[in-house]
């Protein structure tokens, strides 16, 4: 950094003594012709003007000059000077941020993200990856994960509101970002209404978190928890999923009017006090080495999905399935239902509003079909 400055330094140094020499050739050039008449420097320069007034448009053109370059130095001076505040101001949120009170820290990432929408240009990017960084850091301390199992610290709540909800209006001001969220303890977490799309869950817990409404496309989640998490209209298009756990705890874990497109679901086990999938859009859906115990495939709609190695459902509710000629979806559903039509039939009359558009078209008849087979096996 110091031989940059010198080299600047001599730079600038060098050019106004180019500067000063220019400016000083014509009167250098007069003082000479006056010893030597034989030397002339000014006819080449006069362009057919009076001594007097060439040296007056001479040095009103350089005043000119003069004007202009000190705007500039005093440009260049301010401009530098606000960049030395923005990293100052910089240097004490993360100061804050690393503080060893809670209330201090949760100060810092605030400051952090109001400089990131003052200065996106030099922030954003590193101001978002080092709160992602210090979610990650927090969060996978021992210490933290026993005191905070079941509910978030405030800090780490209000960091991950900062990042992936709607505040004043910015409209998810972080949402062009990839967070990296692997290794992170986010028991009980709310990202209701959140944006998190393009994000790495690797050996992440969810347990119990509140995932509704929440968009999380084009995500990958490896060795994840999400025991008794609310999935409820959660989007998952163009996920993956790779030994994740859904089992629920309390409830059924559910996944209602969410989206899976393009979504591939590896060695998972989903419930194992129901699992609830209503209204749920399956497109192009891989499930391999898939085990799903008394899913509620209520109205759900299923579209080029494939199984593979060994996928297996146990006890299913299908009233209203449109399976939309995936026989073998079909059959292995069809097949997991021990008294297909001795049960109550699922009432959906609450909820029409929210069923996907294929599935709503054909729910009455599928219904009429149903509740054909349920009569008949009652005679």
């Amino acid at each position: 950094m110091k031989i940059n400055s010198v080299s600047k330094s001599n730079r600038n140094g060098s050019l106004i003594i180019i500067g000063i020499i220019v400016f000083l050739t014509p009167f250098v050039g007069v003082q000479i012709s006056e010893f030597n008449s034989e030397f002339s420097l000014f006819p080449l320069l006069d362009f057919g003007l009076s001594l007097k007034d060439y040296f007056t448009v001479w040095i009103s053109l350089w005043g000119v000059v003069g004007v202009v370059l000190t705007l500039y130095l005093n440009h260049k001076r301010l401009s530098s000077y606000e960049k030395t505040e923005q990293n100052n101001r910089f240097a004490k949120a993360i100061e804050l941020l690393g503080n060893q009170h809670t209330s201090t820290r949760i100060g810092g990432a605030i400051y952090l993200c109001s400089l990131a929408k003052e200065y996106p240009e030099s922030y954003k990017q590193e101001i978002f990856d080092i709160l992602c960084s210090h979610v990650r850091d927090t969060t996978s301390n021992d210490d933290y994960r026993v005191r905070y199992d079941k509910k978030p610290s405030n800090e780490i709540q209000i960091i991950i509101d900062l990042l992936f909800k709607k505040k004043n209006g910015d409209d998810y001001f972080f949402k062009e970002f990839r967070p990296n969220l692997s290794d992170c303890f986010l028991n009980g977490i709310n990202l209701e209404e959140a944006r998190v799309a393009n994000a790495h869950f690797e050996n992440s817990s969810l347990d119990g978190a509140n995932l509704y409404d929440c968009y999380l496309k084009a995500s990958k989640f490896k060795i994840t928890s999400f025991k008794n998490c609310q999935l409820m209209r959660t989007r998952f298009d163009y996920s993956t999923f790779y030994n994740c756990n859904f089992e629920g705890i309390e409830d059924m874990p559910s996944f209602n009017f969410s989206d899976f497109n393009d979504v591939d679901m590896v060695n998972c086990e989903i419930g194992n006090k129901g699992v609830d999938f209503r209204g749920v859009s399956f497109n192009r859906t891989l499930f391999d080495s898939l085990f799903i115990l008394e899913g509620n495939f209520t109205a759900s709609c299923f579209k080029k999905c494939r199984t593979e190695n060994s996928t297996k459902f146990e006890n299913s509710y299908i009233l209203g399935v449109d399976y939309s000629s995936n026989k073998e979806i079909e059959q292995i559903l069809t097949e997991s239902i021990n008294a297909p039509y001795d049960r109550d039939i699922e009432d959906i009359s609450g909820f029409e509003k929210d069923l996907h558009p294929t599935v709503k078209s054909n729910i009455d008849r599928y219904n009429r079909t149903i509740k054909e087979k349920y009569k008949r096996t009652k005679r």
